[in-house]
């Protein structure tokens, strides 16, 4: 019997307890300073694209500032987040999504500038994250577009567990008309019906 009654002293302490606490929480309304709340974040250097989800503005310096960080972001002719392509030296391409990119580094700090200094500057390491999209499908058509141009003698695709839904949750189209992945051959755009495209290039959103 005693035990029971301990128990329940507990429980009933522990309840006491968490409304005291709820109660004293909603008096007090601390200022919480975390990723989770709302925040301004100012990013303006995405741009809709013709065949992708969205790409890079070219030649643009622009900020990419959130709570954790506040950078820039500068991008070269291409619509690249690079220096201008070096012709004169072999080129690596890097593609990938906000990894490749570099959320929250500056341009130099990025693992392409890394890997360049590296090498001590014998390759031109460039930068195509988010210029490519942001999943595996558009690196693909992206290449099918650009390769032929630049050339590379690499090709780095950087890739992560969330490729795979990405994937699945964007649109094919072929010739304007919605195909599915299995069809044969590959399509001429790619869209990602989930995806605000307002929200993802305008600068100021909460």
């Amino acid at each position: 019997m005693s035990l029971l009654r301990n128990i329940a002293l507990v429980f009933l302490s522990t309840l006491i307890g968490l409304s005291s606490a709820e109660l004293l929480l909603r008096v007090i309304k601390p200022e919480m300073d975390y990723s989770y709340l709302p925040q301004d974040i100012e990013m303006s250097h995405f741009r809709p694209s013709r065949y992708l989800p969205f790409e890079l503005k070219a030649n643009s310096s622009t900020r990419f500032r959130m709570l954790e960080f506040d950078t820039m972001v500068r991008t070269n002719s291409f619509g690249m987040r690079d220096d201008e392509v070096d012709w004169n030296k072999q080129r690596i391409l890097c593609l990938g999504d906000s990894f490749t990119f570099g959320n929250g580094v500056e341009n130099g700090e990025t693992f392409c500038a890394l890997l360049e200094r590296l090498f001590n500057k014998r390759y031109d390491f460039v930068n195509v994250g988010f210029a490519d999209g942001y999943s595996p499908d558009a690196y693909a058509l992206w290449l099918l577009k650009n390769r032929e141009q630049l050339n590379p003698r690499v090709i780095l695709a950087s890739l992560y567990q969330n490729d795979y839904s990405d994937v699945i949750a964007n649109d094919w189209f072929k010739n304007g008309e919605r195909v599915s992945g299995s069809h044969s051959g590959f399509p001429d755009q790619i869209n990602s019906p989930g995806l605000i495209i307002a929200s993802v290039w305008s600068s100021n959103t909460r």
